[in-house]
């Protein structure tokens, strides 16, 4: 549409109308006020009026303040999708405090990444609804999902990897430690174990 505008321009040298328009071109794709300067410096009372216009239409349309409508349909769409990341996170650590292994760990840790990841950028985009008059229920949903994140991780991909993997080997560790007493009591004892010692001791002690 711009070079339509730039056409209509009647410029007689044709090598300064195009040297012309490929100025106005680069001024467009600079962004901003810049493409004003090329008309100031090349156009008179008539073809300032066209490169006007067409500096007006490339400015970039200023943005709408969000609403509440707007605010709901994305909280819908954040809790149904962190509702199944969360349940696989859930599955995947069931399966590692049964059956704790190096390969459950990583499967475990994996997926309460994934729940991470997604949680932290959520929040970041619920920050354009800050200051946004909300429902009281609709209002403590956003509270809820920027204090959802128990284990804040960095922003960076193999820190948080890290992080999540440290947090899954120590789970395991609880969940696999033994108790060995003195050399009179051979049988190591698990957490299982221990529960019941527990449970049915009657030492003063």
């Amino acid at each position: 549409m711009l070079w339509g505008w730039v056409r209509q321009v009647h410029i007689q040298d044709s090598a300064a109308s195009f040297k012309l328009g490929a100025r106005i071109r680069k001024a467009a794709l600079e962004g901003g006020y810049s493409i004003l300067l090329v008309m100031r410096s090349n156009a008179g009372p008539p073809r300032a009026l066209l490169i006007w216009l067409a500096a007006v239409c490339l400015l970039p349309a200023a943005p709408s303040a969000p609403t509440a409508a707007q605010a709901r349909d994305f909280m819908d769409k954040a809790e149904a999708e962190l509702l199944q990341l969360s349940s696989r996170a859930q599955q995947a650590a069931w399966v590692e405090q049964t059956f704790i292994t190096g390969d459950t760990e990583a499967i475990a840790a994996r997926e309460n990444e994934r729940v991470i990841a997604r949680t932290t950028e959520l929040v970041e985009q619920a920050k354009r609804f800050d200051g946004l008059e909300l429902p009281p229920d609709l209002a403590r949903k956003f509270k809820l999902l920027k204090l959802s994140l128990t284990l804040p991780a960095p922003a960076d991909g193999p820190l948080r990897s890290e992080l999540t993997g440290i947090a899954s080997s120590l789970e395991a560790s609880y969940g696999s430690g033994k108790y060995c007493p003195g050399p009179n009591e051979t049988k190591c004892l698990g957490i299982d174990d221990l529960d019941v010692r527990i449970a049915q001791s009657r030492e003063k002690k």
